[in-house]
């Protein structure tokens, strides 16, 4: 793609200026982590230094005795328990038992949060009693080895105890000790033999007998220092240092300063001096490197993550977290370190653009720099670099661009421009600057995009454009178009400080304020932020290399690997090893990483740096009521009040320098992990329960800790107790039998009395209804017989009054019972029909019929209960049809819960009556249905069981044919077995 304009433009030459200029940049810098009484450390003069089987560092102070976790400093003085503030030496055994030799010789020893001393312990107080303490020396079996001043003592893992003061019968005052190849105890002493003193190498076993001994064949010095270790030995020999391996001496000019040696294995030591560590090589015998220069170093440690320890004479500790770790530091002329904006790798060189326009040069490969002057002002910095194929690179400033040819001459090919970053796409530079866009090729016309804003960065992705600007991202369609993606995407509104591309296609945006962006196939698919692991939401600049994206912020520099949306960030900052944690500039080949900082330029190997990192996790107190507890106490019981308890904790990593977070939970209250990252945790009110507390911790490389568990209980008050709650509960429970028996005893019997009088009440209302039935039926059929007087029909008549008198008796009888049989049932309705159907004269017909399964005899139901709808269906059904085939049937039968009694007819319907009702005079206001409905609304209010009644119109071709009533009475209330 060529966005460039050809033509050409008048060349401004600039004289190449080659400098010394005074800025030395010192290769063999290393970035230390400095911890003295400012960051809790007890004392600023260290002696020595150990680390436990726990993984926590023991520093040895002229004040007193600090344990670090790497994020805190627990620390031990005369107040503890120690003999005294001054300690001199440390010694961890297998027991993970810190040993510590005081500067008065008292000696003691910490375990399991408690210092033992001369005054707590047995054993101490013996070896107070016998003699001075100089040195302590532990085997591969746990047997031990104490130098006094005129004797050894031997402690073995059984508690055997041996001095021996005496070598061969002879006095002795002993020097250094350690070990043989053999595992041997090894000690240099000095025999008094008569009036002569010889200097003897004398080798023990764990008994304290004598195994050998030869001369000392070395002239000693005042003080001989010593150090035997199974692999090589080291002796000082006046201004001589002896290194002895494998049988043969080897010899080193002793440094003015000596302070000692410390065994790093069975290659590497240091040699302490007053003006910093000698790093040496026992195998070639030669110094590798030269450590901490102008400070005074007493001892060295490298713990099991890797970690360089070294402890001075007044500064405190400093800690180097990997040698992998190499800065350039480039000084002006008042010593300052010089700030890096750019980098750039060309042609094996790399450059770093710095203020003042100053242009430094590195050879990675040698470590050698050099530096030119950019001919512009002082004022001037260098913000971005980039280069052609031909060879020559160009220089983006805040004022100017230039061209350094391959020859070496500098050119300006723009002036008055404010260069953000320099991109080199197919040999063409396209620049973000102050307004725009502007790009050019080497030896041609520059040209200007005026996009009408401030531009930061730009990318080419396939073939679109993207363009940060302070305002948020854009796509640029030359010439001068554009699209604002913050229109649509309000996360692409924020300052853009990066923007590069990955080989799956993601354009990864870095912002002033939100993160990372990652933008593909036109939407967001992540943005990665603090909380998700980097150092800062603020991005300084991205870098992709292969399949990883670089984030460099103003807190760290970050490595990150994205793939189908799961994340892994790894975080480097000072305490790693760079020189600085704002970074200016980024720039990666292959795993070599060059970060330009405010400081200078780290360069480090990235795949070296995080593989023996660790994490473990430690509880470092629980306490109760103010009261702490055994760190190691198993099943816990606390009270049930006042049951307040707090665990102190921490993850040890010391190359994340802290940055730990913590999953904890306590099962038995919330079974959902939580995350942390303080060191404690408090429960200040817990109910009674079992409880166990569990913990993991994650460094910053992500490595996880083995899960902790502390297990515990929270008793029980008396009333939560499980025999007090059985008593409780037997007690309450014979308290409401008591109390519900009398209540149901007097219950019972106010309901009996309710019951009869309710029952007496209820036959009398029954009784009373029956009794105003049967005057309406009498009414209604004396009705008929004056309706035979007025026709004069004096036989119909006779026998109307014969019928009548027979239907009198049955209702007479009936009516004084409360139920009665459906035989006595159907009997009265065919005599009640019979007299109707005369008095009609035979308009109509009826049927009355019982099945089969419906026993007659032993069926019963409340009497005169369907005479009603029979007539209701005679009066208002048959009688309004106007022929004479009316007919009704009155039928029986029954299913698994009811006895089933429906009256149907294929009169007029209730539609029709209803008109023929209110066309016809009233003879006289009918009451059957009225007072049967309230029968049976008696019926069942006493009995749970309900009587049901349905009316239905019956239709023929949507014409009425009638009506059908269907009362069902349940059979358990109708007397069936």
């Amino acid at each position: 793609m060529n966005i460039c304009k050809a033509g050409g433009f008048p060349t401004l030459l600039a004289v190449l200026i080659l400098l010394i200029y005074t800025i030395p940049a010192s290769a063999q810098e290393y970035s230390y982590a400095r911890y003295d009484v400012d960051k809790g450390l007890v004392g600023s003069v260290v002696y020595d230094g150990k680390e436990d089987k726990d993984g926590f560092l023991w520093f040895a102070t002229e004040t007193g005795v600090s344990r670090f976790d790497g994020t805190h400093f627990r620390n031990f003085t005369t107040e503890d328990g120690l003999p005294d503030n001054e300690i001199l030496r440390l010694l961890v055994d297998s027991r993970n038992r810190v040993w510590m030799l005081p500067f008065n010789k008292s000696l003691c020893y910490y375990q399991n949060g408690k210092i033992y001393n001369p005054t707590n312990d047995s054993l101490l107080h013996r070896l107070e009693a016998e003699g001075q303490i100089l040195d302590f020396k532990e085997d591969l079996h746990g047997n031990m080895m104490l130098r006094g001043n005129q004797a050894y003592y031997f402690l073995d893992q059984k508690g055997y105890y041996k001095k021996v003061d005496k070598v061969n019968n002879y006095t002795f005052t002993s020097g250094s000790c350690g070990f043989d190849k053999n595992g041997h105890f090894v000690a240099l002493a000095m025999l008094h033999i008569t009036s002569v003193s010889v200097i003897k190498t004398v080798t023990f076993n764990v008994k304290g007998e004598v195994v050998s001994e030869k001369d000392y064949v070395y002239r000693p010095v005042s003080n001989p220092a010593t150090y035997y270790t199974s692999h090589y030995n080291l002796f000082l020999n006046k201004d001589s240092i002896l290194i002895e391996r494998n049988n043969a001496i080897h010899c080193y000019s002793k440094p003015e300063s000596f302070n000692g040696f410390s065994i790093i294995n069975d290659t590497l030591c240091t040699i302490n001096t007053g003006d910093g560590a000698i790093l040496f090589n026992t195998r070639t015998n030669q110094p590798v490197r030269l450590i901490l220069q102008g400070k005074t170093i007493n001892n060295v440690l490298v713990d099991s993550e890797g970690n360089w320890w070294f402890m001075t004479g007044g500064a405190g500790i400093f800690r180097i977290g990997s040698f992998e770790f190499t800065n350039y530091v480039f000084s002006g002329t008042g010593n300052d370190a010089l700030p890096i904006f750019s980098l750039y790798k060309h042609k094996n060189i790399l450059y770093a653009g710095s203020d003042k326009g100053a242009l430094f040069m590195i050879d990675p490969a040698t470590g050698k720099t050099g530096s030119r002057q950019i001919p512009t002002s002082l004022k001037s910095k260098i913000t971005a670099i980039s280069g052609f194929t031909s060879g020559s690179i160009s220089l983006g400033t805040d004022e100017d661009i230039f061209n350094i040819t391959g020859a070496g001459v500098v050119k300006k090919i723009n002036a008055n421009v404010s260069i953000k970053s320099l991109r080199n796409l197919n040999d063409e530079i396209i620049a973000s600057m102050h307004e725009g866009i502007l790009t050019y090729r080497e030896g041609m016309q520059p040209f200007n995009y005026f996009l009408g804003h401030r531009s930061t960065c730009s990318y080419l992705l396939d073939t679109t454009m993207y363009n940060g600007s302070t305002d948020g991202l854009y796509v640029v369609n030359f010439p001068g178009k554009k699209t604002w993606l913050g229109e649509k995407h309000p996360l692409l509104r924020n300052r853009i400080t990066g923007l590069e591309g990955s080989p799956d296609g993601t354009l990864w945006i870095g912002t002033h304020g939100e993160g990372v962006i990652g933008y593909k196939d036109g939407k967001i698919i992540c943005n990665l932020r603090q909380k998700d692991g980097l150092t800062s939401n603020i991005c300084r600049n991205l870098f992709i290399a292969g399949n990883d994206l670089w984030v460099g912020t103003d807190k760290g520099l970050n490595r990150v690997r994205y793939d189908n949306g799961n994340c892994n960030i790894t975080t480097y900052t000072r305490s790693d090893g760079l020189i600085a944690d704002i970074i200016n500039a980024i720039y990666i080949e292959g795993s070599t990483v060059y970060a330009g900082t405010p400081a200078g330029v780290t360069t480090f190997d990235a795949d070296k740096i995080s593989g023996n990192s660790f994490c473990k996790l430690r509880i470092t107190s629980i306490s109760t009521g103010g009261a702490a507890l055994p760190i190691d106490t198993i099943g816990f019981q606390l009270p049930p009040s006042g049951n307040g308890i707090r665990f102190d904790f921490v993850g040890i990593s010391y190359r994340s320098a802290g940055d730990v977070t913590y999953r904890y939970r306590l099962t038995g209250l919330n079974d959902a992990w939580q995350t942390t990252r303080e060191t404690f945790l408090n429960y200040l009110s817990l109910p009674s329960g079992d409880y166990e507390l569990q913990v993991i911790a994650t460094n910053k490389y992500g490595v996880e800790s083995d899960m902790i568990r502390v297990a515990f209980n929270v008793r029980q008050f008396l009333w939560e107790k499980t025999w007090f709650r059985i008593l409780a509960v037997i007690f309450a429970w014979v308290l409401i039998w008591i109390f519900v028996h009398h209540r149901i005893k007097r219950i019972r019997k106010q309901n009996d009395e309710r019951m009869q009088l309710t029952n007496r009440i209820n036959d009398m209302e029954q009784m009373a209804l029956k009794a105003q039935m049967n005057p309406h039926f009498i009414f209604n059929s004396l009705n008929s017989v004056q309706q035979y007087v007025i026709d004069k029909d004096i036989l119909g008549a006779n026998k109307f009054i014969t019928e009548f008198s027979r239907l009198i008796r049955l209702t007479l009888d009936i009516s004084s019972r409360a139920r009665i049989s459906i035989a006595e049932e159907t009997n009265y309705l065919a005599t009640y029909l019979e007299l109707e159907k005369t008095k009609f004269e035979d308009k109509f017909t009826y049927t009355v019929k019982t099945t089969a399964e419906v026993d007659t005899d032993l069926l019963f139901i409340p009497p005169m209960i369907l005479q009603p709808y029979v007539e209701n269906s005679i009066r208002h059904g048959v009688r309004n049809r106007l022929d004479r085939k009316g007919h009704i049937t009155v039928s029986f039968k029954t299913d698994e819960s009811y006895l089933i009694c429906c009256v149907e007819d294929n009169g007029v319907g209730r539609q029709k009556a209803s008109q023929y009702k209110s066309e016809m005079a009233i003879e006289y206001q009918s009451k059957g249905m009225t007072l049967t409905a309230r029968r049976i609304e008696m019926l069942n209010r006493n009995h749970s069981s309900k009587v049901l009644i349905d009316i239905e119109d019956l239709e023929t071709n949507n014409i009425p044919a009638g009506t059908r009533v269907t009362v069902k009475f349940p059979l358990e209330e109708c007397g069936r077995s």
